[in-house]
């Protein structure tokens, strides 16, 4: 893996994923700032971030593993550690990315050959960071793991309890808050949800150009076309200011994002909505 591709992984999470959060009432802010604010460090003054033994801390990758509907969470409960957590560890030498890294250790860990992002927006992005202390085991001093986590989502039913586990099993998401009351945790089951959720919205929902009003700003767009990335081909919505914005006419927006909802006052409400044709 090349480490040059893993600052600007963190940056697209933040700009991208975190800021999709924006409006949700469990989002600690200032404790997403301090996170970042450490990994940016680490990838800033250390050269071996990959490494296993970099007991000033090294990155690893998980993923949360979720059934084709999104409705079940697949969790492990680690040989060592004794809690329920999701899929993941080290990064190998020949995993080509964080993605790949996480993929192949929720493989290795659940028994699910087929594991795979959504193709919604944002996919290919982590869904959540977090720096956690691990104590000291055998040789191992203590030390922190600056954990890169994925959202995946498989078909396959079929879970394995390999070495690492003392067991795997599929849970609800209620069942896995009651499981696993680790704050880090809570906010990955929170994100999932909230993911999957606008994910589903937005499929459900038909593309309808026409006139949209901002529910925080009262600003008209017209919404002109659906569009695609040019590399990853998530679709996109192509929308005009109907006002004199000093920095651009023009906008788009992942369309999931687009038509997904936002909590306002403790009700959820629609980030856009659509007034006229």
């Amino acid at each position: 893996m090349d480490p040059t591709s893993l600052l600007p992984v963190i940056q697209k999470y933040e700009e991208q994923v975190l800021a999709s959060f924006t409006g949700a009432p469990w989002l600690q802010l200032a404790e997403e700032k301090e996170i970042l604010t450490r990994f940016y460090h680490l990838l800033s003054t250390q050269s071996e971030v990959l490494a296993r033994n970099a007991w000033v801390g090294h990155l690893t990758a998980s993923a949360l593993l979720v059934d084709e509907k999104g409705e079940r969470v697949a969790l492990t409960h680690h040989s060592k550690l004794g809690m329920w957590l999701q899929f993941g560890g080290h990064i190998d030498p020949e995993d080509p990315s964080l993605l790949e890294a996480a993929k192949r250790e929720t493989r290795e860990e659940s028994g699910c050959s087929d594991c795979e992002p959504f193709s919604g927006p944002d996919a290919q992005l982590p869904l959540d960071i977090d720096i956690h202390a691990l104590p000291a085991i055998g040789t191992e001093p203590a030390h922190f793991h600056f954990d890169v986590r994925f959202l995946l989502h498989t078909k396959e039913a079929t879970l394995s309890v390999s070495s690492e586990s003392k067991d795997v099993k599929w849970f609800s998401f209620e069942e896995a808050f009651a499981l696993a009351p680790e704050t880090s945790l809570q906010r990955l089951f929170h994100k999932a949800i909230w993911k999957i959720q606008n994910m589903n919205t937005a499929a459900a929902a038909p593309f309808l150009p026409g006139l949209y009003r901002h529910y925080k700003k009262e600003t008209l767009y017209r919404v002109l076309e659906r569009v695609s990335h040019s590399e990853t081909l998530e679709p996109l919505v192509l929308y005009e200011a109907l006002y004199d914005n000093p920095v651009s006419k023009f906008w788009v927006r992942p369309e999931a994002m687009f038509f997904g909802k936002i909590e306002v006052d403790g009700q959820q409400v629609d980030r856009f909505t659509r007034i006229s044709d």
